[in-house]
C-alpha cells in the first residue's frame, strides 16, 4: 500500500508545484502589462508635448484689432483692453508700434504711460519700466509682457499668444 499511497503524494506535491508556477506566471503577466501601459501613457504624453502646437504661429495667430493708426499720436500711448487683460499701445516713432501688458509686476496694479519721460510707470509704488517693458527702477523686479503687434492698412492689431 506504501507504493500506492507514495505515487499520490507526488502528484499531490508535483500539483501544488504547478499552481505555484501557475500563480507566479499569472502575477508576472499582470506586472509586465502594468508595466507596459505605463510605459505606454508616457510615451503618448512624451509625443503629444512634443508635436507643436496647432496654428504655428506667424500669420495663422488670431490677430485683433485694437486700433487705427490715428488713434495713437507718435510719442503717446493708449490703454487698451481686451477680455481682462489690459494692455498700453505705444506709439514710439513713426511706424513703430509696441504692445506691453499694463498689469505691473510687483502689485498687479493698472499702469500708465508718463509721456514726459516716454516710460511706463506703476502709479501704486512709483515703478518705472522702459518702452520695451524692461524694469527702470522702483519696487518690481520682472519685465513686462511684451505682445505681437502688426502695423496694416491703417489698422494696429495684437495677438495675445
Amino acid at each position: 500500500m506504501n507504493q500506492i499511497e507514495q505515487p499520490r503524494e507526488n502528484r499531490t506535491e508535483q500539483a501544488k508545484d504547478t499552481v505555484k508556477k501557475d500563480r507566479r506566471s499569472f502575477f508576472i503577466r499582470i506586472f509586465q502589462f502594468i508595466i507596459g501601459l505605463w510605459t505606454v501613457s508616457g510615451l503618448g504624453t512624451l509625443v503629444a508635448y512634443m508635436r507643436p502646437p496647432k496654428g504655428g504661429g506667424g500669420y495663422n495667430q488670431a490677430w485683433l484689432e485694437v486700433a487705427s493708426m490715428d488713434e495713437v499720436p507718435v510719442g503717446r500711448a493708449k490703454l487698451i483692453r481686451h477680455q481682462e487683460i489690459p494692455l498700453l499701445l505705444i506709439h514710439p516713432k513713426d511706424g513703430v508700434f509696441i504692445a506691453l501688458s499694463a498689469i505691473c509686476t510687483h502689485m498687479r496694479c493698472l499702469l500708465n504711460w508718463d509721456t514726459d519721460r516716454s516710460q511706463v510707470k506703476c502709479p501704486c509704488h512709483r515703478g518705472f519700466f522702459d518702452i520695451n517693458g524692461n524694469v527702470l527702477s522702483g519696487p518690481p523686479t520682472k519685465p513686462l509682457r511684451r505682445y505681437p503687434v502688426l502695423a496694416r492698412d491703417g489698422r494696429i492689431y495684437v495677438t495675445f499668444r
